[in-house]
């Protein structure tokens, strides 16, 4: 199991998120300590970002980059793709 690094910045962030977001994120940070190649988490990497940037996914839109080096996760944002809800 990995160990995950919150920068200030991240929690910083994610307190100003809807009470269910903040739920939903920190289910998704949770399964990626437990198990980052969870089914539903979908982790991919970001090739055009670097070898070790990396995303997983926390619902429909919703998204958490990290940084992936070694054994450590360190979370840099969640943010919200609107343009993966429109028909």
């Amino acid at each position: 199991m990995p160990e995950i690094e919150r920068p200030a910045n991240f929690k910083k962030k994610l307190w100003k998120k809807p009470n269910e977001m903040q739920g939903k994120i920190a289910a998704a940070v949770k399964q990626l300590g437990d198990d980052p190649w969870y089914p539903s988490l979908q982790t991919s990497r970001l090739t055009s970002q670097g070898p070790d940037r990396w995303y997983a996914r926390v619902d429909g839109g919703s998204r958490i980059t990290f940084d992936w080096v070694g054994n450590v996760i360190k979370l840099r944002v969640h943010c919200n793709h609107d343009i993966l809800k429109r028909p």
